[in-house]
């Protein structure tokens, strides 16, 4: 299906993005489907209105709430992420925004942080708003972006509850969720999870999935991952007994013919699928947890930092890390001699691993070993 392109006003559309969404929601063309541009009004010139208003959408009104602050902030991918909020929640996912750890629902509460406080920055100021982010006119400043349901006499107990309730309390409820929110780029057959014991000593993590995870739905079973199960297995590692996933759970890539190439993941696209990842280690708990490259070490710090700096032991929050390249860095280098001495730094970094997630977590002695 080809991409349906919707054109808003610089600034914040707030009426376009309504008609729109309605539009869309008729049409039911899901998010993957749609893209969204911002130009001024003399680069497009007249809006082309539909024959025939599309019917209001009713949302619950925390949506109207959050959609009314997004579109006030600066982020280009906005509307984007706003559409994918209200497709969800009209699909049955009513309760999303009690969902902190969905990696949409965190990224659009840190935008709406923002403009609240750009917003309580100038409340004092008489005239337009000036956020910092977007240009709003006072008269606007409570307008709800898109027509909410009544509110009841009583209060609806759903607003009351604990956003705690709603999250993923085990690794199958979070793969529900990953499942549900569809990929944050178009094209990928299938979400790919993480596997291997709910409890392991070990995780492992991966950039995102390749063109064979994709198609199978497990991490780690293309060429890169045929090479990281042999260099395990010499290293004494059972792959049965870690835990492993990718910093981005869809493949992102290019069509070339009839090839799928991958694409490197942006830095906010992992920042997107970071809360996922951050849930998936706090239910697994882990001893150790090892980042396989960059894109796994920007995941999981939040930084860009190369690998040549960065190799070697860690620490990410309160878990105990280690660093290393990623398999298919093996794959890609040039000639046998370099490639020869690369697997065997990885051999050591993996033995080195073992050997850590063995020790214990509060002296880092190893055990003794058996006479």
């Amino acid at each position: 299906m080809a991409l349906h392109c919707v054109t808003l006003e610089e600034g914040a559309d707030l009426e376009g993005f309504r008609r729109a969404v309605r539009q869309l929601i008729a049409e039911e063309l899901a998010p993957q489907h749609v893209t969204w541009v911002v130009a001024a009004p003399d680069l497009f010139g007249e809006r082309d209105e539909q024959e025939g208003e599309a019917p209001p959408v009713a949302l619950p009104r925390s949506v109207g709430e959050m959609i009314g602050l997004v579109v006030r902030h600066n982020d280009p991918e906005r509307y984007a992420l706003l559409y994918q909020l209200v497709w969800r929640v009209l699909n049955g996912e009513r309760e999303l925004l009690h969902i902190e750890s969905d990696p949409l629902v965190h990224r659009l509460n840190g935008m709406a942080r923002d403009v609240r406080r750009c917003l309580s920055q100038d409340a004092a100021s008489d005239g337009p708003i000036q956020t910092g982010l977007r240009r709003v006119d006072r008269e606007d400043e409570q307008e709800s972006a898109m027509p909410t349901r009544s509110k009841p006499e009583t209060e609806d107990p759903r607003d009351t509850e604990d956003p705690r309730d709603h999250e993923p309390k085990t690794l199958k409820e979070l793969n529900a969720a990953i499942a549900a929110a569809g990929p944050l780029v178009p094209g990928a057959t299938q979400a790919v999870f993480g596997e291997g014991p709910a409890h392991a000593d070990i995780v492992f993590v991966g950039e995102q999935p390749g063109d064979q995870e994709d198609l199978q739905g497990r991490p780690f079973v293309g060429p890169a991952g045929r090479l990281f199960d042999k260099a395990m297995k010499e290293a004494g590692i059972d792959r049965d007994k870690v835990y492993l996933t990718n910093a981005v759970k869809h493949f992102k890539f290019e069509q070339r013919g009839h090839r799928r190439i991958h694409s490197k993941p942006t830095a906010g696209e992992v920042k997107h699928y970071r809360p996922w990842l951050m849930k998936e280690l706090e239910l697994v708990r882990p001893k150790l947890v090892v980042a396989l490259g960059g894109t796994a070490v920007l995941a999981l710090t939040g930084k860009q930092t190369p690998i040549s700096r960065s190799r070697g032991r860690a620490r990410f929050g309160d878990l105990n890390g280690y660093v290393t390249v990623h398999p298919s860095y093996l794959l890609r280098l040039p000639d046998e001699e370099t490639r020869h001495q690369a697997y065997d730094a990885f051999l050591r970094d993996l033995a080195h691993i073992r050997d850590l997630a063995k020790a214990d977590p509060r002296t880092g002695e190893l055990p003794l070993a058996a006479e």
